[in-house]
């Protein structure tokens, strides 16, 4: 036997049901784009399971115009700036994420972002609005 709601999770109106009364959604198989998302997504380096600009453990976001992994926080900030200087996207298990988005992370990666802004320490000190609307920033986006 089952407790289904039938006031969509209001538990004070349930009814009891026979499990072979109960029917599953039709949940689609997944994408071959979800399936390489969650590939990659399961196989990041330890630099990509940290904030690239926090340092924070949980990184469940990405700049696709970087192609770095963000903690929530900071994927706002980035949000914030708007997609002309940084467009972000939650990881999401997958979901959503298209062959073409996916070719950024790949190419990229927190490891080689924070090599390329090495040279310019001051950057490690500025807030996230400036640090992405520099000239450093403009060329990274560029050659991704």
């Amino acid at each position: 036997l089952l407790t289904v709601s039938e006031a969509g999770g209001d538990d004070s109106m349930y009814r009891i049901v026979m499990q072979e009364d109960v029917q599953p959604l039709d949940i689609k198989p997944r994408s071959p784009e979800t399936k390489d998302a969650l590939r990659l997504f399961g196989s990041r380096g330890p630099l990509d399971l940290l904030c690239v600009d926090c340092g924070s453990e949980g990184t469940s976001w990405a700049s696709i115009s970087f192609g770095t992994y963000l903690c929530s926080a900071c994927a706002q900030e980035h949000q914030q700036l708007g997609v002309r200087w940084s467009l972000v996207k939650e990881l999401n298990d997958g979901w959503g994420w298209d062959r073409h988005e996916l070719q950024y992370l790949i190419h990229g990666g927190n490891a080689a972002f924070l090599a390329k802004r090495k040279p310019f320490a001051m950057m490690k000190h500025m807030p996230i609005a400036k640090v992405y609307v520099t000239r450093f920033a403009e060329q990274y986006r560029r050659t991704m």
